[in-house]
């Protein structure tokens, strides 16, 4: 498990959001199990972290979001989370010549 409050209540930042990625990548690829994101206590998570953290994180491998699970994430940062990673698997659609997604 991630315990996001680890970082602080306020997660924001691009620097941040990359040293996140690289902490769950490396649980990723040392286990096949699925790894638990916990937001708990957590009140904001800025766009520039999430997009950092997860909208890197599905562009570089999209598949890699069925190893992760969310908990105690409130309905603003569960959007946003959402926004980043569609928008980034849009991203890699569209380099790929392929019909992307209306928003």
């Amino acid at each position: 498990m991630l315990k996001m409050a680890k970082w602080g209540p306020v997660l924001t930042g691009r620097n941040l959001g990359k040293i996140v990625r690289n902490e769950i990548e490396a649980k990723i690829c040392s286990s096949n199990t699925p790894i638990i994101i916990d937001f708990e206590g957590i009140r904001i998570a800025s766009h520039s972290f999430c997009d950092e953290f997860f909208g890197i994180l599905v562009l570089n491998n999209e598949e890699i979001i069925k190893q992760i699970k969310f908990i105690n994430t409130n309905e603003t940062i569960k959007r946003i989370i959402k926004y980043v990673m569609l928008e980034r698997m849009q991203e890699k659609m569209e380099a790929a010549g392929q019909q992307t997604i209306t928003v």
